[in-house]
């Protein structure tokens, strides 16, 4: 048995997270399925009967999917984020994680509306799989966790001491801290931003749509890092480059080797898992 699976936990806990109520199309129970290959004592048969009662299909990345995937991660920002502070309307919140995305934000920051948020898949094109999304009780906690982290905090408002967006130097590590619709980022907010800014307003109205100023920071910060050269190497270490690629190609697995406390196996070259 390969390093890393335990036997006698792994039975049982198979079983725990599969067997309640799951059922494949054939109408077999998965926890039966699984508890027959643990005593059959073979690794790899072990999980190929795991992935097969996971998956309908048969558990194999098409090597186009698998290139995609590895580029795209290859080029995530582990240092460019954003924390969004009471953005109320979800088709926002959802077109600010695809903003983010486009530009290769790693991970999205957000406190949310007192009332909760409702996620918004189609104005996020289905990109809430590929950012982790971490939530804070209030924007405090928010900051204080970014700036011990080494990121300085750019808020958007346009007040008098406010930076063009465009003069700000974006290579640094940079949170963009975008507040709610009706009232922007709170005063709590402001005063712990390292600095505000602004995007230049030529008509009426003084400000744009929340997630469309987002876009207007982001864009400005991936042509300057991608003139500096940050999108050219891939700036994640490798051990997490491996787990976030299979959690990416993976999910469902993933998620149930997760549960187990088990470590992924490693994925051969075409994305396959190696058991």
């Amino acid at each position: 048995m390969a390093s890393g699976w335990r036997s006698q936990e792994d039975r049982a806990s198979v079983a725990a997270t599969t067997k309640a109520g799951s059922r494949n199309r054939t109408g077999t129970d998965r926890g039966v399925l699984l508890e027959q290959g643990w005593r059959g004592g073979a690794f790899s048969a072990t999980l190929e009967i795991y992935a097969s009662v996971l998956f309908p299909r048969p558990v194999t990345m098409r090597p186009d999917r698998f290139r995609r995937l590895r580029t795209v991660l290859s080029r995530r920002q582990p240092d460019l984020t954003v924390l969004m502070e009471r953005v109320n309307k979800p088709h926002n919140f959802a077109a600010i994680l695809r903003n983010c995305d486009a530009v290769g934000v790693m991970e999205a920051h957000v406190v949310p509306p007192k009332h909760g948020l409702d996620f918004h898949p189609a104005a996020a094109g289905g990109t809430r799989k590929w950012i982790d999304v971490t939530t804070h009780p209030s924007v405090e906690p928010a900051v204080a966790l970014l700036k011990a982290r080494g990121f300085r905090i750019l808020a958007a408002h346009p007040s008098e001491s406010a930076t063009d967006f465009r003069a700000v130097d974006y290579t640094r590590p940079t949170a963009l801290l975008m507040g709610a619709e009706l009232y922007g980022v709170s005063d709590t907010g402001l005063d712990l931003a390292d600095e505000h800014l602004t995007i230049p307003m030529m008509g009426m109205v003084h400000s744009l749509n929340v997630s469309v100023a987002a876009a207007s920071f982001l864009n400005e910060a991936q042509k300057q890092r991608f003139a500096a050269g940050m999108y050219d190497e891939c700036r994640l270490d490798p051990a997490a480059f491996q787990r976030i690629l299979f959690r990416w190609t993976h999910p469902v697995l993933a998620r149930h080797l997760d549960a187990l406390g088990t470590p992924y196996p490693t994925l051969d070259d075409h994305g396959d898992p190696m058991f």
